[in-house]
C-alpha cells in the first residue's frame, strides 16, 4: 500500500528550498514568463520588473493564504479584477504563468520531482480558479 501524499508539506518544503536558492526565484519565474510569449513580453515592457518581483512574491503568499483559508480577502480580490479578465481571454496566459512558475522551480529546487510539481500545481490551483472565476459586478452592491 502506498502512503498517502502530503502535498501542502511537500509544497512547503519546495518553497523553503526554493526561496534559499542562491538566485532569485521569482526573477527566475518572470524570466520564463516574458520568454514564454511576445503578448506577455510586450504585457511588461514599461513594466519596473524588480516591483513586479515584489509583488509576486507577497501575491504567491496571497494565493497560499487562500489555499488554507479559502476567504478572499481584498487582496484577492483585487488579483482577481486586475488578473482575472486577463486569463478570461487568453486561457494561454494562465497555461503560461502556471508552467513558468513549474519551470522557476525546477530551476531552483534540487530535489524536485513530479510530486513536487504536482504540489505546486495543487496549491496555486484554488488562487488561480479564484482569479479566473471571480466577477466582480456580482459584488459591487
Amino acid at each position: 500500500m502506498e502512503r498517502p501524499l502530503n502535498f501542502e508539506a511537500i509544497f512547503n518544503s519546495s518553497y523553503e528550498r526554493v526561496t534559499r536558492s542562491p538566485d532569485n526565484f521569482f526573477e527566475s519565474f518572470y524570466q520564463h514568463f516574458l520568454a514564454s510569449s511576445p503578448e506577455v513580453k510586450n504585457a511588461f515592457q514599461h513594466t519596473n520588473m524588480s516591483h513586479q518581483v515584489d509583488m509576486m512574491e507577497a501575491s504567491l503568499c496571497h494565493m497560499l493564504s487562500f489555499f488554507v483559508s479559502r476567504q478572499a480577502g481584498d487582496y484577492m480580490i483585487n488579483l482577481a479584477k486586475i488578473h482575472g479578465p486577463v486569463v478570461q481571454n487568453s486561457h494561454q496566459l494562465g497555461i503560461a504563468w502556471k508552467e513558468s512558475l513549474i519551470k522557476a522551480v525546477k530551476d531552483h529546487d534540487p530535489l524536485c520531482n513530479h510530486n513536487v510539481e504536482m504540489s505546486w500545481a495543487i496549491m496555486m490551483a484554488p488562487g488561480i480558479e479564484f482569479m479566473v472565476n471571480y466577477q466582480y459586478e456580482k459584488h459591487k452592491n
